[in-house]
């Protein structure tokens, strides 16, 4: 289980839940201020193999997406942090 104030995700290109849908729903689900703590889990370039993402969403982390293009993984964490903004 995550701490309440936390967001645990993983980016997944298959995952209908786009990455902003998340950050809101946690917000409300955390406080006004929104999470506290947040842990992004990206892989290499086409995403982690089902096997991977099944264990990271087993762990409590939620799988959201991110557009429909396939980014590096040097530009996925910039973008991602950038959506954080």
């Amino acid at each position: 289980a995550r701490p309440a104030d936390s967001l645990l995700a993983v980016l997944d290109p298959r995952a209908e839940e786009p990455f902003q849908a998340v950050l809101e729903r946690f917000a409300h689900e955390t406080s006004p201020s929104g999470p506290r703590t947040i842990v992004l889990a990206l892989g290499p370039e086409g995403g982690l193999l089902p096997y991977e993402r099944d264990k990271l969403v087993q762990a409590g982390l939620e799988p959201f997406g991110f557009g429909t293009r396939i980014l590096r993984t040097e530009t996925a964490l910039p973008a991602l942090v950038g959506a954080l903004g």
